[in-house]
């Protein structure tokens, strides 16, 4: 019988997921950093590169806005182009919302909206990074 290889989409996601997770787990006493601030250079562009490889693997996926509307977006070198924009979204933007949603999810338990992320683009990146269980909203 052979086994059912699992989509680049679930693999990518995978691969976030059990980054994220070691990135959330607190230090080992009150003194240890964790978050951001543990990650060296090397970590956080590891972290960022996987966020952005996960992205590409959602790339044309269908997504809702918090006001419902649709919407889908692709990836162009380091620009992320949302179906429903004009404008383009850089990658230093959305790497920007990623470090903004860790910080607020990890201090506040949840981002209750794209507000909170405080950036260009914020109502598109907001539910995808829901979806990819960077955040919760509640």
């Amino acid at each position: 019988m052979s086994e059912l290889k699992a989509s680049p989409q679930e693999d990518a996601l995978k691969r976030l997921t059990n980054a994220l997770t070691h990135f959330q787990q607190p230090g080992k006493d009150a003194d240890s950093p964790s978050g951001l601030e543990a990650l060296d250079e090397a970590g956080l562009c590891s972290l960022d590169e996987m966020l952005w490889e996960t992205l590409a693997a959602f790339q044309n996926y269908s997504f809702q806005t918090a006001k419902k509307l649709e919407f889908s977006y692709v990836l162009k070198g380091y620009e992320m182009f949302v179906s429903r924009k004009d404008k383009s979204i850089t990658k230093s933007t959305v790497l920007l919302s990623f470090h903004k949603a860790l910080e607020v999810q990890k201090r506040d338990g949840r981002v209750s909206g794209p507000k909170k992320l405080g950036t260009f683009g914020a109502s598109y990146l907001y539910p995808v990074f829901l979806h990819l269980g960077i955040i919760t909203k509640s």
